[in-house]
């Protein structure tokens, strides 16, 4: 089975994360150290952890010995609600899409809120990518690089990609973007249809809203909506 279906099956539906909009933040925390526990015991695959600054903070996960064909680096953003989930919750995952697809994976990290809200988890996931870019052959990673975020890691990855193509820098090469949420603002017909009972529901973006941004008048900036930006 594809290592998306297993993750989705094992700890999304499966794990009560559709509950977190009902959840205080200790709550929250605690309900995601249990899978913390969990991950690191399904890990049996190397790993290195780098921590450059504040900003800058990372995991490498090396693709299984009998890939020998050299596919570039994927570079993965974990879905957290913007709030939680440190990297130790995705290292069984990693794990699998490197073996799946025959790729050094590097997980990368950055600052959550409510403690640090937006754009602060932005500007770290786009300070690891500049750095890795600039600094790939001495962590032995090969290019091109894939960007691959998953729901609001998604949402960072369409947004970062956006900020770097605006700035007139080709550092991503391919982008995979997993249920992400896209435009906080403008309705569609969508969110009628499913905006209940399917896990990324209103109530529950309207609690991430509130835990993540500063003003109302961010939600239409490009680096949380980024439908909204150039793409």
């Amino acid at each position: 089975m594809h290592p998306l279906l297993v993750r989705l099956l094992r700890r999304a539906y499966h794990g009560g994360h559709a509950r977190l909009h009902e959840m205080t933040q200790e709550e929250i925390q605690n309900h995601l150290a249990q899978f913390n526990t969990k991950g690191k015991e399904e890990v049996d695959l190397p790993f290195e952890s780098y921590e450059i600054n504040e900003e800058v903070r990372f995991e490498i996960i090396r693709k299984p010995a009998h890939h020998n064909d050299q596919k570039g680096t994927l570079l993965f953003i974990r879905g957290s609600a913007f709030t939680g989930g440190p990297l130790d919750e995705t290292l069984s995952y990693t794990h699998m899409l490197a073996d799946y697809y025959g790729m050094d994976v590097v997980n990368l990290h950055f600052r959550v809120a409510p403690q640090y809200k937006f754009p602060t988890f932005f500007e770290d996931i786009c300070a690891t990518v500049q750095y890795l870019a600039d600094n790939h052959t001495q962590y032995h990673l090969n290019r091109p690089f894939t960007l691959w975020g998953e729901s609001s890691g998604g949402t960072m990855a369409a947004s970062v990609c956006q900020h770097f193509e605006n700035m007139g820098k080709k550092l991503i090469d391919k982008l995979v973007l997993i249920y992400p949420m896209m435009d906080l603002i403008r309705d569609y017909p969508s969110k009628d249809l499913y905006g209940q009972g399917y896990m990324l529901d209103l109530t529950f973006i309207e609690w991430l809203k509130d835990k993540t941004l500063n003003t109302q008048e961010e939600w239409s900036d490009y680096r949380i909506s980024p439908a909204l930006g150039t793409m």
